[in-house]
């Protein structure tokens, strides 16, 4: 018989965007993943009364990159234009964006692939990242103070 206890500590880490931006993403278990794909799937009726359930993709990456995302440092305007579609931005480029749940949903609402790209690739690395983190003494990718 298998002896092992379920751990429910959520394992982060820092990651880089570029030099001065920085995201703090979350590793998705398969509980959750399975959560998320749950939310994103539609079920559509057919004629003859068949049933059919897709994952509806934006939705999916949508919900996933929520989850995934807990915080950011130095993000600034100019890099709305890097991780968004479609937008203008009337702000001082090099203006920073504080981390809050607001600004967070523009994010979620305005992504582009890019983005979404480095958050899977992310999230995909946190037990990767962490545990070499760790081995060396590190906390973060970046010599923080605080995370």
């Amino acid at each position: 018989m298998i002896k092992a206890r379920k751990v429910d500590e959520v394992k982060s880490v820092w990651f880089e965007w570029d030099e001065d931006f920085l995201v703090k993403i979350r590793y998705i278990n398969k509980r959750e993943l399975d959560k998320i794909r749950k939310k994103a799937t539609v079920t559509t009726f057919k004629r003859g009364g068949k049933v059919v359930e897709e994952v509806d993709t934006d939705k999916f990456a949508r919900e996933y990159m929520d989850v995934a995302i807990l915080d950011w440092k130095g993000m600034r305007y100019k890099h709305l234009l890097e991780i968004c579609e479609d937008i203008e931005i009337e702000e001082d480029p090099e203006k920073e964006i504080e981390y809050s749940e607001e600004n967070k949903e523009f994010i979620l609402e305005n992504f582009n692939l890019d983005f979404s790209s480095f958050i899977l690739e992310a999230v995909k690395n946190v037990l990767r990242v962490e545990k070499e983190l760790q081995e060396s003494g590190e906390k973060n990718l970046k010599n923080t103070s605080n995370g």
